[in-house]
């Protein structure tokens, strides 16, 4: 099975880095061990096609490496803290949001 290779890194968050994969895609691949790539594209699948606005996914070579569409602007979170997802958006991911957002506290 062939890894991804990462390019250069634009982005970093808690457990994870996001790197350069293509012009279109990112890799966002974990860094402390816990993630679960399979599980993740599942949940960003779902999300997408009930009209949410998420990231293409391809199928996860690994557990810890996602490649994913590249999308410009603020993180869900960002936007949801903001204010600036539709109704239907926000109680879609309120759970998931508010999860992040105590564990960071």
């Amino acid at each position: 099975m062939l890894m991804p290779t990462a390019g250069r890194l634009p982005g970093s968050g808690r457990t994870a880095d996001v790197h350069e994969f293509c012009e279109a895609r990112v890799l966002r691949r974990d860094r402390e061990g816990g993630a679960d790539a399979v599980a993740e594209a599942a949940v960003t699948a779902h999300v997408r096609t009930h009209g949410c606005p998420a990231p293409a996914v391809r199928p996860p070579v690994s557990r810890a490496d996602l490649v994913r569409e590249r999308l410009d602007g603020p993180t869900t979170l960002q936007a949801f803290t903001a204010g600036t997802l539709e109704a239907g958006e926000r109680e879609l991911i309120a759970p998931a949001a508010e999860s992040v957002r105590s564990s960071t506290v």
